[in-house]
């Protein structure tokens, strides 16, 4: 079987919660045979080689796309794009790679062609039908009202009305996913979405436990239950409102009434109104963290304070593998299939978070907790699991039923620029 797999950057090695999805796609496309990659997000790392991955092609995003976004298009081709209702949020190639990938497709004839996020699928839909059949977009996160309003909410005017306009195009670009063989999404929820829209060939391949991950952590959270831990990206505009709202709303009244409270927050790229956090007594920010384990070591109970945003929390399938217990808003577990008081605790207010935490005193609620989302999280995120979703796709069965287990050589590492 030789497959193509689509992504915005390079998987290897698998360290952010992005990469590490990706890795799993050509970690199980890699057992059945080469995979050429192709990535489009410039990469400063060093690329670490995989066995399976046969031709690196890096294909640059368009440059405006890269350096100042899309307002810097020349006005005839921000009307093309609306003309076909093209999303603003989509990626932008090139013309010269974007032809250059829709030609690679066809002169390769792949057996299977995964394509990571809907963002980089436009131009895709443009293959014959019988190439289409072959392909499988990974739509990740469904961009809700709510995800749409967080991070664009604050804007005014036209560009407000563009918004409005572009959350519309976005929607109309989810219903062509029914033009690809097959489309995957993280939850049982957005595969309803999709389905109420028309959508059918939708199949749920959830997120997984991240390795580092797979065994909790040596020491024992129940007497540091007062030190909080959130983790999350920290310029994502979700994650900051969520933590700025808790902090503001739920941690200072609290830390007056148990002044041995402390908050953690740790993550990548933090703003600098997360930074402004650490003003708050025992609040501290931990930007770019090397090694998560040893945070979560020091810590007692996780916080999921999420109000918007999209997709199934790699940072509660953390705390599951880790072994501590998670206090999340219901859409902060959202697609987890978690339930209140038995895998979590959920809360809404100050109030139902204070009641929470302070439940956590009964040291068997803790344990409980503890035991069941560990248990829940390896029953349905655990990567033997991502496999059998996976293979389960029609498309993906077919192509593995071929039978064509090539060996897959050395890694060219080639590069076509545009």
């Amino acid at each position: 079987m030789r497959s193509l797999l689509i992504v915005p950057s390079y998987p290897f090695p698998a360290t952010k919660g992005g990469t590490q999805r990706s890795a799993c796609f050509a970690n199980e496309l890699g057992r059945y045979g080469p995979v050429d990659l192709v990535y489009y997000y410039p990469w400063d790392d060093i690329i670490e080689l995989h066995p399976a991955v046969k031709n690196i092609y890096y294909f640059p995003k368009a440059k405006c796309d890269v350096e100042g976004g899309l307002c810097n298009l020349p006005l005839a081709k921000k009307v093309r794009r609306l003309l076909n209702f093209r999303p603003w949020n989509l990626d932008e190639y090139t013309v010269s790679t974007g032809q250059s990938l829709l030609r690679m497709i066809l002169h390769e004839k792949y057996d299977v062609v995964v394509c990571r996020y809907i963002n980089s699928a436009w131009g895709l839909w443009s293959l014959p039908s019988s190439v289409r059949s072959r392909v499988v977009v990974d739509v990740d996160d469904i961009v809700s009202v709510s995800l749409h309003a967080a991070l664009h909410g604050r804007e005014r005017g036209m560009k407000a009305l563009k918004n409005v306009v572009d959350l519309y195009f976005l929607k109309h670009h989810e219903e062509r996913c029914r033009k690809y063989g097959a489309t995957f999404v993280c939850s049982e929820q957005d595969k309803v979405h999709l389905q109420q829209r028309g959508v059918f060939n939708v199949h749920v391949v959830g997120n997984t436990l991240p390795p580092h991950a797979l065994n909790p952590v040596e020491t024992e959270g129940y007497p540091r239950r007062h030190s909080l831990l959130f983790v999350g990206v920290l310029n994502y505009q979700p994650n900051i409102e969520g933590i700025r709202w808790f902090v503001n709303t739920v941690y200072e009244p609290l830390k007056r009434e148990e002044p041995d409270l402390t908050l953690t927050i740790a993550g990548r790229d933090p703003v600098q109104s997360v930074r402004e956090l650490e003003a708050y007594n025992g609040v501290r920010v931990l930007a770019d963290v090397p090694d998560l384990r040893l945070v979560y070591e020091e810590c007692g109970v996780v916080i999921v304070p999420l109000f918007s945003g999209g997709g199934t929390r790699i940072k509660i399938l953390e705390a599951g593998g880790l072994g501590r217990p998670v206090i999340s808003t219901p859409l902060g577990a959202f697609g987890l299939g978690c339930k209140h008081h038995k895998e979590i605790l959920e809360f809404d207010s100050a109030a139902s978070f204070r009641t929470a935490w302070y439940s956590l005193a009964d040291e068997n609620l803790y344990q409980a907790l503890v035991r069941n989302l560990s248990a829940h999280i390896l029953t349905h995120f655990s990567p033997e699991t991502f496999r059998k979703q996976f293979e389960a796709c029609p498309v993906i069965a077919k192509a593995i039923n071929k039978g064509l287990h090539l060996d897959t050589g050395k890694c060219d590492h080639s590069h076509i620029q545009s």
